[in-house]
C-alpha cells in the first residue's frame, strides 16, 4: 500500500526540486497531501504500529533527500528512497511493542513478514 503511494508521490517530489526557488512550498503542497490522504482502518498490532509513524517517516526521508539535492548534489535513486524510508521505520520501531526483538537489518529485509504476518 505505502510502497505505491510512495511510487506515485516521488515524481512529484522530483517536479518540485527541480526548482530549487519553488522548493519549499512545493514540498510542503505535498506533505500536506501526503497527510491528509492518509487514513486506515486496521486492527491493532504490527500493520497499525507501521501506518501510524510511516507518514512521518515518508517526510522526514523526503525532506532528507531534498535536502541532500540542494546542499549536497546528491541524489538517491526511488528505491533507494524507499530504503531510507523502511530504514527510518525499522530504525524508530525495532525494539518497541509487537516489534521487541526484531533487527533493524530483519525488520528492513523481510519488511512485508515482519508487518503483515504474526511473529
Amino acid at each position: 500500500m505505502a510502497g505505491t503511494y510512495l511510487e506515485k508521490l516521488l515524481p512529484e517530489l522530483e517536479k518540485a526540486m527541480k526548482n530549487f526557488a519553488h522548493k519549499c512550498s512545493a514540498v510542503a503542497r505535498l506533505y500536506r497531501t501526503l497527510l491528509n490522504a492518509w487514513s486506515f482502518k486496521t486492527t491493532p498490532g504490527r500493520k497499525a504500529t507501521v501506518l501510524k509513524v510511516l507518514p512521518a517517516a515518508i517526510m522526514w526521508s523526503l525532506w532528507k533527500e531534498t535536502n541532500m539535492r540542494a546542499f549536497q548534489n546528491i541524489t538517491k535513486t526511488q528505491e533507494g528512497i524507499i530504503d531510507s524510508i523502511k530504514w527510518t521505520v525499522a530504525y524508530w520501531l525495532h525494539d518497541k511493542g509487537p516489534f521487541k526483538n526484531v533487527s533493524m537489518d530483519h525488520f528492513v529485509i523481510r519488511w512485508k513478514e515482519v508487518i503483515f504476518h504474526r511473529p
